[in-house]
C-alpha cells in the first residue's frame, strides 16, 4: 500500500493505524507469556527522576514526564505492580475443560458458562429445580449443602448440559441424572446475575504513605491495592492535623493575593466540613483500639469501616416482566426513600435493598421526587436493573437464631406440594427444629437440633392454608359443644370466664417458637384428663410422698359448710355475692355451678403455693390451659389418657373387688370416659408436654414422677415468650 499513501487519504489513514504500537502489540501479546519484567519499578522510577532533575528547567517534555511520574496515583500503581510481581502464582491444573473455560472467561456476561463441581458417591447436591420459560432453573440452594459450600451455583441459574448431555425439561430427570454422577461434574449454565455494574471509583487517603495524599483507584488498581493494604497495619500518620492545617494557612496567608491556586486551597482548608473531618480524624487517631477477634466476616467488616457513611453504591437487581417489586416509597428531605419492603416479595428475596435506602438513579436516569413516577419507571423495567442508592446501613445484622417446636408430624414422601421430595426434612411432633432460612414464603429450610442435614419444611403460612381445608372433628356429644342430656336439676359444667370453647376447637397450631433454658423447677404441674381416669389419685400420691416439694390449691364454694367441715381444709367457704364479684374481676382460673352452688379455683391460691417454694399441682378443665400457658405459671402439662375400653373395664373391676371403691360404673360410663379422653386429646394436644396412658396406676405414677424430677436436672425447651 506504500504507493497509494500519497494518492489516497483513506489508504494513508489505514497505514497509520496499522503501524500504531498498540495495534502491533496486540498480536505480540497473544504469543507471549504475560509476566512481570521486574518487580522494582518504584526504585527504577526514583533513579529516573534523579537523573532527569537537571533537565527539568531546560526541557518542557522532561518537566512534564517528571510531573507524571511523581503523580500519587502513578506511584500507587507502581507499588501495587511491584507487590504483585514479587509473588509467585502457579498456573491452574490443565483439564479437559480448560479451552471452554478460557473462552467463557473472554465471553460477555450474558453468555453460557462452563463450571465444574465435585461430588462424592451418594452425596445429595442440595438443590431443587423448576421449569421457567422452557428452561430448567435452580429454584433454591439448601443452606450448608455441597453446592452451597462450593459456591459455584446460585438460585436462578439455568442448567443447559450435564457432562455434555442436554438436560431436557424434566426436573425429576435432572435430579436423577445428577444423583447418579460421581467425581467431577461439568455443567453448562446461564448465570442468573449477568450484568455486574462497574464498580464506582473510590477516593481514599493513603494512610500508610505520605500525609494528605489522595489517589483515585480505578478497578484494576483497587484490586491490587487491596492486597497491599492486607499486609500493612493501618494506623494514623499523626493526630495533630488541625494544628498542622492552621500552620499551613498561616504560611500561605501572604500568597492568597498573588496566586489563585493558593487562594483556592486556603478556601478549601477553611471549609467547615473539612475542619470537622480533621477534628474527627484527630479524635480517633489519639485513641488506642484493640483489634477485633478474627472471624469469617472480618473482610467485610474492615471494608465497611473504611468506607464513608455517605458512600453511594451501585447495585443490580433482576426483575421479570410484570413481576411486582414489593416496595413502597416516601419523600424524605427531598429524596425518594424506601418506606417498606414487602415480606416474601422479589426485593425481599434478593436482599439487595432495605427500608430506609435512598434511591438516586435507575439505569442511569435521575428518579426525581415523585414516588408514583418511580413506581411506574420500575414497573416498566425488565431483566437487569442498575440502581444508584445511598444505603441506610452498611452491615446487615446476622439473622436471629430461631427454634421451633412443631405440633404435627411431617413426612415429605407423602407431601404432594413439596417441590422436591428428596430435599424435604421429616420430623415428628415435639421435635426441636433450627430454622436457617425463611426467605421462601412457602418452604423454610431447617435442621433437627439432634443432627442431620438441612431440608425443606412447610412454612407456617403454607401449613395453615393446608390445614384450613381439613374439617376439624365436630362431635355432637360432651360439654365442649354445650349439649347436655339428662336431668337439668343437677347441672355440673366447668367453663372459663369470658372464654368460648368453640374457638378452642378451631385453633390451628402449627409451630411454636421455643428457647433453651437451663434446668429449673416449674411453678405448676397440670394434670389433664377425662373424669375417672385417675388424675386425683396421681396428684395425691405426689403430695403425700413429697409434701415439701408439691402442694395444691383448696377450691372455693358458695355452699354452706357441713357439720364436720372446717374452712380451708377441703373447701374455702365464701358467700355467693363474694364469689360472683371475684368472678367478674377475673380472679378465678375456672368456676362452675353444681346443684345451685358455685365452685371454683382462685388464681391467688396458686400463687400462695408457688411462693412457698413448692410446685402447685392442678387437675383442671383443659379450657384453662390457654390462661395457664404463660410465664406467670410456667406449667408442665401432662395428659393422663384413658386406656382401651377392655383394660379400663378390668381395672375398674379390680378396684371394686379389692374394696377400694364402692362406686359402680356402668358400661356407658366407661365408654364415655374413653370417648371424652380421645376428644380432649384431639382438641388440646398442642398444649401437652407429656402423655401417659393410665393402664396401670403404679407404672403411670413412676413415669410421672421420673418426668417431673428430670426437669430439675436437664435443660428444657420452653416457649420463647417465657424468656423474652
Amino acid at each position: 500500500m506504500s504507493s497509494l499513501i500519497t494518492q489516497d487519504e483513506s489508504a494513508a489513514e489505514l497505514c497509520k493505524i496499522l503501524k500504531e504500537p498498540h495495534f502491533q502489540a496486540h498480536e505480540r501479546l497473544e504469543d507471549v507469556k504475560l509476566e512481570a519484567v521486574q518487580s522494582n519499578n518504584v526504585e527504577l522510577v526514583s533513579e529516573i527522576l534523579s537523573d532527569m532533575s537537571s533537565l527539568i528547567t531546560q526541557d518542557e517534555s522532561a518537566a512534564e514526564l517528571c510531573k507524571i511520574l511523581k503523580e500519587p496515583h502513578f506511584q500507587s500503581l507502581l507499588e501495587a505492580h511491584d507487590k504483585v510481581a514479587s509473588k509467585s502464582y502457579e498456573a491452574p491444573p490443565t483439564s479437559t475443560n480448560s479451552t471452554s473455560m478460557t473462552s467463557s472467561s473472554l465471553m460477555s456476561a450474558d453468555t453460557v458458562r462452563m463450571i465444574s463441581i465435585q461430588k462424592k458417591a451418594g452425596e445429595p447436591l442440595g438443590v431443587t429445580f423448576r421449569v421457567e420459560d422452557g428452561d430448567l432453573v435452580i429454584a433454591r440452594v439448601m443452606h450448608g449443602s455441597m453446592i452451597d459450600r462450593q459456591g459455584m451455583l446460585h438460585a436462578g441459574d439455568v442448567i443447559r448440559e450435564v457432562n455434555g448431555r442436554e438436560v431436557g425439561k424434566d426436573p425429576m430427570a435432572l435430579q436423577h441424572m445428577l444423583r447418579d454422577c460421581n467425581g467431577s461434574i461439568t455443567l453448562k449454565i446461564l448465570p442468573s446475575y449477568r450484568d455486574t455494574p462497574p464498580p464506582a471509583q473510590v477516593s481514599t487517603p493513603l494512610i500508610h504513605s505520605k500525609p494528605n495524599t489522595q489517589v483515585i483507584l480505578s478497578p484494576p488498581i483497587l484490586t491490587q491495592a487491596h492486597e497491599r493494604l492486607e499486609d500493612v497495619k493501618l494506623e494514623a500518620v499523626q493526630s495533630n492535623n488541625v494544628e498542622l492545617v492552621s500552620e499551613i494557612l498561616s504560611d500561605m496567608s501572604s500568597l492568597i493575593t498573588q496566586d489563585e491556586s493558593a487562594a483556592e486551597l486556603c478556601k478549601i482548608l477553611k471549609e467547615p466540613h473539612f475542619q470537622s473531618l480533621l477534628e474527627a480524624h484527630d479524635k480517633v487517631a489519639s485513641k488506642s483500639y484493640e483489634a477485633p477477634p478474627t472471624s469469617t466476616n472480618s473482610t467485610s467488616m474492615t471494608s465497611s469501616s473504611l468506607m464513608s457513611a455517605d458512600t453511594v453504591r451501585m447495585i443490580s437487581i433482576q426483575k421479570k416482566a410484570g413481576e411486582p417489586l414489593g416496595v413502597t416509597f416516601r419523600v424524605e428531605d427531598g429524596d425518594l426513600v424506601i418506606a417498606r419492603v414487602m415480606h416474601g416479595s422479589m426485593i425481599d428475596r434478593q436482599g439487595m435493598l432495605h427500608a430506609g435506602d435512598v434511591i438516586r438513579e435507575v439505569n442511569g436516569r435521575e428518579v426525581g421526587k415523585d414516588p408514583m413516577a418511580l413506581q411506574h419507571m420500575l414497573r416498566d423495567c425488565n431483566g437487569s436493573i442498575t440502581l444508584k442508592i445511598l444505603p441506610s446501613y452498611r452491615d446487615t445484622p446476622p439473622p436471629a437464631q430461631v427454634y421451633l417446636k412443631p405440633h404435627f408430624t411431617y413426612n415429605p414422601d407423602t407431601d404432594n406440594l413439596i417441590p422436591c421430595k428428596e430435599a424435604g426434612l421429616a420430623f415428628s411432633k415435639g421435635d426441636i427444629l433450627h430454622i436457617v432460612n425463611k426467605e421462601d414464603p412457602n418452604w423454610w429450610q431447617a435442621c433437627n437440633i439432634n443432627g442431620g442435614r438441612t431440608g425443606l419444611i412447610p412454612s407456617q403460612f403454607l401449613e395453615e392454608k393446608r390445614k384450613a381445608f381439613v374439617r376439624r372433628d365436630l362431635d355432637g356429644s360432651g360439654i365442649l359443644c354445650g349439649t347436655l342430656t339428662g336431668k337439668k336439676k343437677k347441672k355440673k359444667m366447668m367453663y372459663l370466664t369470658a372464654k368460648n370453647a368453640e374457638f378452642d376447637r378451631h385453633e390451628l397450631q402449627i409451630y411454636e417458637e421455643v428457647a433453651k433454658m437451663p434446668p429449673f423447677q416449674r411453678k405448676t404441674l397440670v394434670l389433664i384428663g377425662a373424669q375417672g381416669v385417675g388424675r386425683r389419685s396421681l396428684k395425691n400420691r405426689l403430695i403425700v410422698l413429697n409434701p415439701l416439694r408439691y402442694g395444691t390449691t383448696v377450691p372455693f364454694t358458695s355452699r354452706h359448710p357441713r357439720d364436720e367441715e372446717k374452712d380451708g381444709q377441703s373447701y374455702c367457704f365464701a358467700s355467693r355475692e363474694e364469689m360472683e364479684t371475684d368472678i367478674k374481676a377475673s380472679r378465678y382460673l375456672e368456676h362452675g355451678e353444681y346443684d345451685g352452688n358455685l365452685y371454683g379455683t382462685k388464681i391467688d391460691s396458686i400463687h400462695e403455693v408457688v411462693h412457698t417454694g413448692r410446685t402447685c399441682i392442678l387437675d383442671i378443665n383443659p379450657q384453662a390451659l390457654k390462661v395457664l400457658k404463660t410465664s406467670e405459671f410456667m406449667p408442665f402439662v401432662v395428659f393422663i389418657a384413658a386406656p382401651e375400653l377392655e383394660t379400663l373395664r378390668a381395672m375398674h373391676k379390680a378396684v371394686v373387688d379389692a374394696g377400694i371403691t364402692t362406686k359402680l360404673l356402668t358400661e356407658t360410663d366407661l365408654k364415655k370416659t374413653v370417648d371424652e379422653s380421645a376428644r380432649i386429646k384431639r382438641a388440646y394436644n398442642h398444649y401437652f408436654d407429656l402423655t401417659i396412658v393410665n393402664d396401670n396406676l403404679d407404672k403411670a405414677f413412676e413415669k410421672l414422677q421420673a418426668a417431673v424430677e428430670q426437669l430439675a436436672t436437664q435443660p428444657q425447651w420452653v416457649p420463647v415468650n417465657w424468656v423474652y
